[in-house]
């Protein structure tokens, strides 16, 4: 079974998108912090993340740099509850 981590710092989304990967067949790792999400990189490297783009003082964007720049070909899914055009596209 393949891994997932998830990356949100608001925990009812976080529950929402876990019980629907699991659903689907997913291994399932959480973090509510970005800092963590990175820590836990160190000892897994999933077959994707999903990363909000505004975690509460820290930056969804910078963290997906940081991700990128360790582990370049791993995919990353970006969520927002963000209504902006500018922002979301």
């Amino acid at each position: 079974m393949a891994d997932i981590l998830i990356i949100d710092d608001d925990r009812s989304q976080l529950r929402l998108v876990s019980r629907w990967l699991e659903h689907e067949g997913w291994s399932v790792h959480t973090c509510d912090r970005g800092s963590d999400g990175l820590d836990a990189l160190k000892d897994m490297v999933p077959e994707a993340v999903v990363l909000d783009l505004y975690l509460n003082g820290e930056n969804g964007l910078e963290l997906l740099r940081t991700i990128l720049e360790r582990h370049p070909n791993l995919p990353v899914v970006m969520l927002t509850s963000e209504s902006k055009v500018d922002v979301v596209v």
